[in-house]
């Protein structure tokens, strides 16, 4: 397949925004997760909005190509164990797994092409968002979540994106 230039992770920014520079080359044929970006949900003035102040959250995970065809996101009361076996650190109470299959965080080089964990200011309910496999075609995140009750899950497709809404 044709390389075409992309843009690569270089560091988080304000608010858990993503630094990226033009600087990779990745292959058109393969689904290539290129951002992952948290936003919490505003209120809109004293008292909220119409229907008050959601306290939701949203991850926002951006392909370069097509989005991959299997996209889930499921609730779990402990962080999965990663290709090595062991389970890495991610800051929550609970967790949501997102798994994105015939997906890749890499460029043709093995360089990653997104941040391997997200921090943001102002989020209502996520702590953390983590990546914990890009192996064989499977991309896995974490996303902590603050509190004990189970969070509400939502998500959507785009184009290029894969959106999950917490509550």
């Amino acid at each position: 397949m044709k390389a075409a230039p992309v843009l690569r992770f270089t560091g988080v920014g304000v608010a858990g925004v993503a630094l990226i520079a033009a600087t990779s080359c990745l292959d058109t044929g393969v689904n290539t997760l290129t951002g992952v970006t948290m936003q919490p949900d505003a209120c809109n003035g004293p008292g909220g909005g119409f229907l008050g102040c959601s306290m939701r959250d949203s991850v926002t995970f951006t392909f370069y190509g097509s989005l991959p065809a299997v996209t889930t996101a499921v609730n779990s009361a402990t962080v999965p164990v990663g290709p090595s076996g062991k389970a890495p650190h991610v800051d929550g109470q609970r967790f949501i797994t997102v798994t994105l299959r015939s997906a890749q965080a890499h460029d043709q080089q093995g360089v990653s092409t997104t941040q391997g964990a997200v921090y943001a200011a102002g989020m209502h309910r996520i702590a953390e968002t983590a990546l914990v496999e890009d192996f064989e075609g499977t991309v896995r995140y974490v996303i902590g979540v603050n509190g004990t009750g189970t969070p509400g899950i939502m998500s959507a497709r785009g184009a290029h994106t894969f959106y999950v809404i917490v509550s």
